[in-house]
């Protein structure tokens, strides 16, 4: 009378293909994941630059008139306007 069919060599085979099928749905899950993450934290334009009385930031443009002021305080640009 034999109570397990599953003998040393049918367990082992078995092991090694759940191993191999789970690390491959890993490894799908993973490079999903990552790549629609990379769609939502992409940035078109990641410039900060002044040209003339213009301020260009992250692709926005703001002019700046004769009262306003920029100070650059590492990491923080800052743009004061006046109340008039």
């Amino acid at each position: 009378m034999e109570l397990n069919k599953l003998n040393y060599k049918i367990r082992r085979r078995f092991l090694q293909i759940s191993v191999v099928l789970l690390i491959l749905s890993f490894l799908i899950g993973w490079f999903v994941f990552i790549n629609s993450r990379e769609n939502v934290t992409d940035i078109k334009d990641t410039t900060v630059y002044i040209e003339n009385s213009k301020v260009h930031v992250f692709g926005d443009v703001y002019s700046l008139d004769f009262p306003n002021k920029i100070s650059m305080h590492y990491p923080y640009l800052l743009v004061v306007e006046p109340n008039s």
